[in-house]
């Protein structure tokens, strides 16, 4: 009975192993990859152009947090190509005011309102 327990283990831990090997070789032939390259620094990466982003946050009844989150990126985010679109529910008024207000101070937020009341989906939230 051991010697079959053994067979069995050894059989059904070569996967396990072919796994372990893949690891430590991509592992491995990282490192060697690495010391090519130069470490990326905050000031290469800060002298690339700038790509245009899009930021996508889906909002239900979140009135009393939201105006503070977006006031909270918007002078934290050290990139300046970017928008922020918050998605709202035309049956949720206090957060579409919360958000409409940021709105007014800064640029870079959008209120998105849905044409289907919530809530739904967040993929639905942002549906013209």
């Amino acid at each position: 009975v051991l010697i079959m327990l053994t067979i069995f283990f050894a059989i059904f831990g070569l996967d396990s192993l072919f796994f372990d090997i893949f690891y430590y070789s991509h592992q491995l032939k990282r490192f060697f990859k690495l010391r090519k390259y130069p470490p990326l620094t905050y000031e290469k990466l800060s002298s690339v152009k700038e790509k245009p982003i899009a930021v996508m946050v889906a909002c239900w009844s979140e009135f009393d947090v939201i105006g503070k989150m977006l006031e909270h990126n918007v002078a934290s985010i050290d990139y300046e190509n970017y928008i922020i679109f918050v998605g709202t529910y035309p049956n949720d008024p206090q957060t579409i005011e919360a958000v409409r207000n940021i709105e007014k101070i800064t640029h870079k937020v959008k209120c998105v309102i849905g044409s289907n009341p919530g809530p739904t989906t967040k993929a639905d939230n942002f549906e013209f």
